[in-house]
């Protein structure tokens, strides 16, 4: 990804910084890059110059006026910005947002339920639904699955693809058992600027 990076340049990074700076913010370092489906995304090294703290969505907003897009801080940024200098990410706003549930139901005669889910997110803009079915049923079958979830959302977050994260758990799961141990493991990326799933 980093090949398909875009410099923006520095004009808006001035206005920017000065749009903020009449707000009494003020910013030591302002990075933006432009991805290749042409989203922005800006690194601000920010602090408030006067009174106790200011929300990062607030900057966020401000940030979308000069830039004439919907601009929000990362969903792991922090969500205030004090008189300390502070780096925030900030992103366009997907277009599409992702209401889940869930509901589970145990095999006859069993306490636990084999299966296991997960909704991870993954970047700006992209969610993983993942299902993971333990072989056989009960409290066995329940932490064979929560492994493989749990394995999926660390290799996901640690910017692995769905399709290395896979073979490393497939790996992982054969590896750590003599006896054939076998779960399912159902994978949905969702887009959501797009809306494709």
């Amino acid at each position: 990804e980093i090949y398909d990076v875009v410099d923006v340049g520095e004009k808006l990074e001035d206005k920017i910084r000065k749009y903020l700076r009449t707000e009494g913010i003020l910013s030591k370092n302002i990075l933006i890059i432009e991805k290749k489906e042409r989203r922005i995304e800006i690194y601000a090294t920010i602090r408030v110059e006067r009174g106790s703290a200011i929300a990062t969505k607030e900057i966020g907003r401000l940030i979308s006026h000069v830039c004439n897009k919907s601009m929000i801080p990362s969903y792991d940024s922090t969500s205030m910005i004090h008189r300390e200098y502070t780096t925030v990410f900030f992103e366009e706003d997907a277009n599409f947002k992702i209401l889940t549930g869930a509901a589970k139901k145990t095999k006859d005669g069993e306490t636990v339920s084999g299966d296991n889910y997960a909704i991870t997110r993954i970047g700006p803009g992209k969610a993983v639904i993942s299902l993971s079915d333990g072989m056989g049923s009960g409290e066995r079958a329940c932490k064979e699955s929560e492994l493989v979830i749990e394995l999926l959302e660390q290799f996901l977050e640690a910017g692995f693809s769905k399709d290395a994260a896979i073979q490393m758990i497939n790996g992982t799961m054969v590896a750590r058992s003599e006896e054939q141990v076998i779960s399912s493991l159902d994978i949905g990326e969702i887009d959501l600027y797009s809306g494709v799933c």
